[in-house]
């Protein structure tokens, strides 16, 4: 009984990598005019938003840990 081949012998494969290029030419939106940075926010809106978000979670944000705990209500431990 002949033994079962999981892989391909490099030299099958070198095909792959010494083929043609693909094409690279990408149908990107045209960003004329698109402002190259994020809009400011003053400083009293800045704080009225942390003054809400402090409102909405009075204990601090949730870690992911505390996020998944709610999520599957179960406690995994290794």
């Amino acid at each position: 009984m002949e033994p079962v081949k999981y892989t391909t012998p490099s030299s099958d494969s070198a095909e792959l990598r010494d083929g043609p290029l693909p094409d690279l030419d990408f149908d990107l939106p045209d960003m004329t005019g698109a402002p190259r940075n994020p809009p400011r926010v003053s400083i009293a809106t800045m704080m009225e938003r942390n003054r809400q978000l402090r409102q909405m979670f009075p204990d601090g944000l949730p870690t992911a840990e505390e996020r998944w705990k709610r999520k599957t209500g179960e406690e995994f431990k290794l």
